[in-house]
């Protein structure tokens, strides 16, 4: 057996470095190889972020295309909105308008117009050029007159109006014996005014044959015309009537129509009314706030007409007779024992005024 001292002294100097290139050599592959390996690591790594850049562009403008649609959606549906809204709007022109006259120092006279034939009435015209006047601007035909009570203030103009317009035709109440009137209607009575219906209420009280005039087209709130039967928050006196006359006319007949008929009455009272109203109703906040608004409007020189059945079963003390914080104040337990206190204490504050 040779001794290892003997192999090393055997091995040649030129063997030994053939052998230390040789394992250089292999060191150096396996770093080459390393090196490939790790460059195509990055280069897939590279590969791997450049596909994910390139789903989050895609996703991105995905995401701003889907925007983009659904901005485009929202305008064609805001467009279509806009549209039926003006189709809607077109065809919610009022088919019967009630334009508002104010006569003398503080009356009302209406003209009441059917869109539709162009034909329209004047109630209570007590200045009837006025009333003619405001018609022609409205480029319409006066072919009658509502006349709601005999008193001056709402007759007084009837026979002038003969004679400025002799083709017009007056209606007045029943046995109110109204200026001029060719024919006296009562709740049997139905005219016609183009498309518009109009029918009436027997309201005796403020005169023995006091009328309130209702006029209807479709769908349109009923307009009703009180003349001195019921104000804005209050009623007219009762002169030759009785108190369960102004009841039956005020919560049975006029008050019995739907919420959102609206009341064009025959005197701007409203804030005296009102006014007086906190009086017979301190607690009311629905009375205050009608005051606040009333007071705004005066002073604003606007209308407080027309009201409306809803807001005088909220805030008239004479139509809520029936209701319990008047029955209190009136001290009595029946409505028109009730109505005839608040009226007599009406008129006592009035003077004092």
């Amino acid at each position: 057996m040779v001794p290892p001292a003997a192999l090393q002294l055997s091995s040649s100097p030129a063997s030994f470095l053939v052998s230390l290139i040789a394992e250089e050599l292999h060191n150096f592959e396996l770093l080459e190889l390393e090196l490939e390996l790790n460059l195509e690591l990055e280069l897939e790594l590279e590969l791997e972020l450049e596909l994910e850049l390139e789903l989050e562009l895609e996703l991105e403008l995905e995401l701003e295309l889907e925007l983009e649609l659904e901005l485009e959606l929202e305008l064609e549906l805001e467009l279509e909105l806009e549209l039926e809204l003006e189709l809607a709007g077109a065809g919610a022109v009022a088919k019967m308008e009630v334009v508002i006259v104010p006569v003398l120092e503080d009356n009302y006279s209406y003209l009441v117009i059917d869109q539709a034939s162009r034909l329209a009435a004047v109630v209570d015209p007590v200045e009837p050029q006025k009333l003619l006047d405001e018609a022609k601007k409205h480029g319409v035909q006066v072919v009658m007159a509502l006349t709601t009570h005999s008193h001056w203030d709402h007759a007084g103009g009837n026979g002038q109006l003969k004679q400025l317009a002799p083709s017009v035709r007056i209606y007045g109440g029943q046995g109110d014996n109204a200026e001029a009137v060719d024919e006296e209607v009562n709740e049997a009575t139905r005219l016609t005014l183009g498309e518009t219906e109009i029918t009436v209420l027997e309201t005796p009280c403020h005169t023995p044959g006091h009328v309130t005039f209702v006029a209807r087209h479709a769908d349109q709130p009923a307009a009703a015309f009180t003349g001195d039967t019921l104000f804005v928050a209050g009623c007219g006196n009762f002169n030759s009537g009785t108190a369960q006359q102004m009841k039956t006319a005020l919560v049975d007949k006029i008050c019995a129509l739907p919420d959102d008929s609206q009341l064009f009455v025959g005197h701007e009272y409203t804030v005296k009314n009102l006014l007086f109203a906190t009086t017979v109703e301190p607690d009311s906040q629905e009375v205050q706030d009608r005051l606040a608004w009333a007071r705004a409007r005066r002073e604003a020189h606007e209308y407080t007409v027309p009201t409306t059945v809803g807001a005088e079963k909220a805030t008239n003390p004479f139509v809520r007779c029936t209701q319990q914080t008047v029955l209190q104040y009136a001290d009595t337990t029946d409505p028109v024992a009730a109505l005839a206190k608040v009226r007599a204490d009406k008129t006592a504050w009035g003077r004092r005024k």
